[in-house]
């Protein structure tokens, strides 16, 4: 019975090691899932992990709909904010192209600097060279169809 018991702290102890403890000494961007601690490095933000946590935000598509972080000085939060609106933007795109079956041309419109639906409009209408190949034409036509 002795040795059930030491058994049950062994594991106690363990547990409370890497789930509060380990992250805990990381810091706080041991605490967010690791898309969103990749965002955070990518943007320079990961010294605002710790508010982030604060809020709640643990995941990327929590960072949609997240308010201004309290505690964190004007133009940092002027800094998170505009990373905020280019993490929509690239979402919409990426979500609309799923929608309509052009997620395949995600990357090369990325390729091209385009991060967003309505720089993707403007790309098909400043440059429409670039969508002269036959494997471009859904999203030529795609683009074309939105309302200007």
């Amino acid at each position: 019975m002795e040795m059930t018991n030491v058994s049950v702290l062994v594991v106690m102890a363990a547990v409370l090691l890497s789930q509060v403890l380990v992250p805990y000494l990381r810091g706080p961007l041991a605490y967010l899932q690791p898309d969103l601690a990749a965002w955070l490095k990518d943007n320079d933000l990961h010294h605002l992990a710790g508010a982030f946590v604060d809020e709640g935000v643990l995941r990327l598509v929590d960072v949609v709909e997240m308010g201004p972080l309290r505690g964190v000085p004007l133009g940092e939060q002027e800094r998170a904010a505009a990373s905020v609106y280019n993490l929509k933007q690239r979402l919409i795109l990426q979500h609309y192209l799923q929608h309509h079956g052009a997620d395949a041309s995600l990357p090369r419109l990325e390729t091209l600097g385009v991060r967003s639906l309505k720089e993707a409009v403007y790309m098909a209408e400043a440059f429409p060279l670039e969508f002269t190949e036959e494997r471009d034409q859904h999203l030529h036509d795609l683009l074309h169809s939105l309302p200007r």
